[in-house]
């Protein structure tokens, strides 16, 4: 606002308020600059202590085969299962298993293009 008064005036020259401003510019930037390296280095330094932590933890020991967690005894059987988020879109159609005491299973995956076979 005062360059611009100045300028007004006659007292200085557009040309120099314009190298004022491009002077004050490049005497901050490097300021700029270091801060946003300080952040990107607070920023690494909180995610190498979650990454520390999460290496620390113990090691939980896989559950012995052939046991149930909660002592229970018998097969799960499915049989004939459907599934869908919505009546539209069947994910799952006629799905039959077994799983035996202590065994684990999981339906992973999407089926194959076209076909809903799993």
């Amino acid at each position: 606002m005062v360059g611009g008064l100045q300028v007004a005036s006659g007292a200085m020259q557009l040309g120099d308020v314009q190298a004022f401003i491009q002077y004050s510019r490049q005497f901050t930037q490097p300021l700029a600059q270091l801060g946003s390296m300080a952040n990107l280095l607070q920023s690494g330094v909180a995610s190498a202590e979650r990454v520390f932590e999460q290496l620390d933890e113990e090691e939980q020991s896989p559950e012995a085969v052939g046991s149930a967690p909660d002592g229970g005894r018998g097969q799960l059987v499915f049989e004939n299962v459907s599934f869908s988020y919505s009546p539209d879109k069947l994910l799952i159609s006629d799905l039959s298993l077994v799983a035996e005491p202590g065994q684990t299973v999981a339906i992973v995956g999407r089926p194959v293009l076209g076909r809903r076979r799993w």
